[in-house]
């Protein structure tokens, strides 16, 4: 793993969540209008019902498979605010800390650090190099 793979983790766990996220929603909004539907429509409609069971069950999976993705998310997370602490130089560890927990754009850090895009590309090149990691991960520097 690489020291830019290392840090992206949190950003592609917090993609995952976010999409289970957004799988519960529609499910959620689709059981809300199947609801209502039924409550309208004379007894009997048990296909009806079914599929609402059916929903609620598949949002309770997924709930209990974000709750997952998203612990896995802030543990990477933690993980990699702790070896971005250990970057001695300011502009690095904030240019780190923007990129890969804000998950800010190369254009906002630029902004906020009142640097020019390709200086921010130098300085992140120069930071990814002295990241220190967890001592239970195997990492290539290059």
């Amino acid at each position: 793993m690489t020291a830019k793979e290392f840090l992206q983790r949190f950003t592609v766990l917090q993609r995952i969540a976010d999409s289970r996220l957004d799988q519960i929603t529609k499910l959620q909004s689709t059981a809300q209008r199947t609801t209502s539907v039924i409550r309208d429509t004379p007894i009997g409609k048990a296909s009806d019902i079914s599929r609402v069971e059916s929903s609620v069950a598949t949002m309770h999976d997924l709930t209990a498979q974000f709750a997952d993705d998203l612990a896995r998310a802030m543990t990477a997370r933690d993980e990699i605010a702790e070896a971005i602490s250990h970057v001695k130089n300011d502009d690095e560890r904030y240019l780190l800390e923007l990129r890969y927990i804000c998950r800010d754009s190369w254009e906002t850090i630029a902004k906020r650090m009142n640097f020019s895009l390709d200086h921010v590309f130098t300085l992140h090149r120069q930071a990814l190099k002295k990241i220190v990691f967890p001592t239970n991960l195997t990492v290539n520097n290059s």
